[in-house]
């Protein structure tokens, strides 16, 4: 089961065919005059041997090196569900915009409106509730930090395992595996959980390693090694630059692009090589991501909901599509403490821009609450879910055909009649029109006979329903007895 949303329209652009160009002329001199900072020596070693000059950790890129990397990148890929069972899968390529729950919040607002530290039965909660969501193609809780990782004091590791077991036991929708935080071969004993043996893995990949450069110019050791060993394996690698204009970016949205594309250019590089070092798999993926937006002069808050978010979702997939890289980008986020206006204006705003102008997969599109996504809400996944429904029916477009134009139905109405009634709009209204079920389009004598209730006091009361009802695919007792002996080893092995 293919799931995801449809875009029927053109690309938005906004720069023009020779503005991209001189972005990537401009990139180009940047990796080779001023070049980026690698704290993994393997990474030294590979870039070295292909003949790259280094200086004090510091590597110097030439342009055939890029471009040859480049060439060799696959222009698309599917991910599938661990479980075993489940045939939901998305698809990163052209057309397709598929849609994941915010990241990294260590706090939710709770169904009776409380703000506090998350717990492990809100991971569990949040992803039975994405489950249910049409509009939410990734599984998960984007959760971290957890009240009970505090109270245990576990490592990042074993909290990132722990959040996994909860989360694959309640969704069978595709979900990042290995969580973050965890070690290549703490991952992998869930990958041998999962699929039968690495050419299963590569056939079906269920999972991508998530790079976050540092920004300006340097790709850590830790992170780069990992990818370094995915890529290995042909295994997709995402890189997702977070240039904050003006503080670890320059201040203006050019200059910051600029650095945003040396950073994953440079790690497009040292992916490639390292495939091509180990030569026992086709190249890697390598997904172009973004979380690039601008440092707030007044609060020194990085501002995920702002309109240079969105302007840097358009341009950064403007690049990936002229290299042909699946794209990922960071949309829906507002900076906005509760549901609002302005978490509405912010939120919308920005991942109709994503979608339209091409992103793959946007991430932190669900329930997320700033600034820098603070919180998780289960009401706000409710209203996300529902505002991406209309955004994809935008993204539908309109049919033009004998059908569509109607011109027999206008002329069988004729001036003066009505069309309530017409054969065509029986067949048609349906499918053709965005039908609410959040939103509220009634008059206010309804609406006072309601109770008034507002729209955060109606995805509060859906969030209760689908909870209350709402099961997931349960996964093969052995499997389930085999992954909680697994979180048992990891405990042990960093906590004791």
């Amino acid at each position: 089961m293919l799931l995801g949303i449809k875009n029927s329209l053109p690309p938005m652009n906004i720069l023009s065919n020779n503005q991209i160009e001189e972005i990537h002329e401009a990139t180009l001199k940047v990796l080779e005059k001023t070049g980026v900072r690698i704290l993994s020596q393997q990474a030294l070693d590979i870039l070295k041997e292909a003949g790259c000059t280094i200086e004090s950790r510091k590597a110097f890129l030439d342009s055939e090196l890029i471009e040859d990397a480049l060439n060799k990148c696959p222009s698309s890929f599917t991910w599938y569900s661990v479980h075993p069972e489940s045939k939901k899968h998305i698809k990163l390529e052209p057309g397709h915009v598929n849609i994941s729950i915010s990241h990294s919040p260590t706090h939710v607002i709770d169904l009776e409106g409380n703000r506090r530290r998350s717990t492990f039965s809100d991971v569990a909660d949040m992803t039975r509730l994405g489950d249910a969501l049409e509009m939410m193609h990734l599984g998960g809780s984007g959760l971290s930090g957890t009240v009970e990782e505090i109270d245990l004091r576990l490592d990042l590791m074993t909290a990132a395992a722990y959040r996994f077991v909860h989360e694959v036991k309640n969704t069978d929708k595709p979900l990042f595996i290995p969580p973050s935080g965890m070690s290549p071969d703490d991952g992998f004993e869930f990958f041998n959980l999962f699929r039968e043996d690495l050419s299963d893995l590569q056939k079906k990949p269920c999972s991508w390693v998530w790079v976050n450069t540092v920004s300006p110019l340097t790709h850590n050791e830790t992170m780069t090694e990992y990818a370094l060993g995915f890529a290995m394996f042909g295994l997709p690698v995402l890189f997702r630059p977070e240039v904050m204009a003006h503080a670890t970016g320059p201040a203006t949205l050019g200059g910051s692009l600029v650095q945003h594309n040396a950073e994953i250019l440079s790690g497009v590089v040292m992916c490639q090589l390292a495939n091509e070092s180990y030569g026992i798999a086709p190249p890697p993926p390598i997904v172009y991501g973004t979380a690039s937006s601008i440092l707030d002069p007044r609060t020194a808050q990085i501002t995920l909901g702002a309109p240079e978010a969105g302007l840097m979702n358009v341009l950064t997939a403007q690049m990936a599509n002229y290299y042909n890289l699946p794209t990922r980008g960071t949309a829906g986020c507002t900076d906005s403490k509760v549901l609002d206006a302005q978490a509405g204006q912010e939120s919308a705003m920005n991942v109709l821009l994503a979608s339209m102008t091409g992103i793959n997969l946007i991430v932190n599109a669900l329930g997320g609450l700033g600034p820098g996504i603070q919180v998780g809400s289960y009401a706000a996944m409710i209203f996300h879910d529902e505002n991406l429904k209309a955004i994809s029916r935008v993204l539908k477009g309109i049919e033009i055909s004998d059908e569509a134009l109607a011109i027999d139905v206008i002329h069988e109405v004729g001036p003066g009649g009505e069309y309530f009634s017409h054969p065509h709009t029986l067949k048609h209204f349906r499918s053709e029109f965005f039908m609410p079920r959040l939103f509220d389009r009634t008059d206010y004598d309804v609406f006072e006979k309601s109770q008034k209730k507002d729209i955060l006091t109606r995805a509060n009361e859906k969030a209760h329903e689908i909870l209350k009802t709402h099961q997931p695919a349960e996964l093969d007792a052995d499997i389930v007895k085999t992954l909680d002996e697994i979180l048992k080893n990891i405990h042990k092995k960093y906590i004791g």
